[in-house]
């Protein structure tokens, strides 16, 4: 009976030990997988450059840019409503970027999202910074999102 208990100790030792160490493993490798989902790049903005943004794709509010899947190497970044809001705040901030440049002919999204870029472009243009827009015809709701601007250039 002594060799029994004996056994049965040192069997649940080693399937503790092996829970452990499989842990540690499963734990580091989520670790890794996170420290590479979070890590970006940095860029470097030149003295007295423009943001340009051009709308001629879809602005949808929600993106794939959190990376849900990161073993899918098909996945494509897709600039949306909240990626676009953030660059015109820091582009406000930034002393190096002068102005916004907004290439709109069609502009591809809702009232309300076309209503919150435009807002995110008044509150830009408090800081004193220009805003010019260019197109060879606008529509409606390009020409909606160009009004806040200083100069609307078309093309004769």
């Amino acid at each position: 009976m002594n060799q029994f208990f004996k056994f049965l100790f040192a069997s649940c030792l080693g399937t503790a030990l092996a829970l452990l160490l499989l842990f540690f493993i499963g734990f580091s490798m989520l670790a890794g997988l996170a420290g590479k989902a979070t890590e970006g790049k940095v860029v470097k903005v030149k003295p007295n450059s423009v943001l340009e943004l051009e709308f001629k794709n879809l602005i949808p509010e929600k993106t794939n840019n959190t990376q849900l899947d990161p073993f899918d190497l098909n996945q494509k970044s897709v600039l949306g409503l909240t990626d676009m809001i953030t660059a015109i705040r820091h582009a406000k901030d930034d002393p190096d970027i002068k102005g916004i440049y907004i290439n709109a002919t069609y502009v591809m999204a809702g009232k309300a999202t076309s209503a919150t870029l435009r807002d995110a472009l008044v509150d830009f243009k408090s800081s004193g910074k220009f805003i010019v827009s260019y197109a060879n015809y606008y529509t409606q709701g390009a020409y909606y999102m160009a009004s806040v601007s200083d100069n609307i250039l078309l093309n004769p």
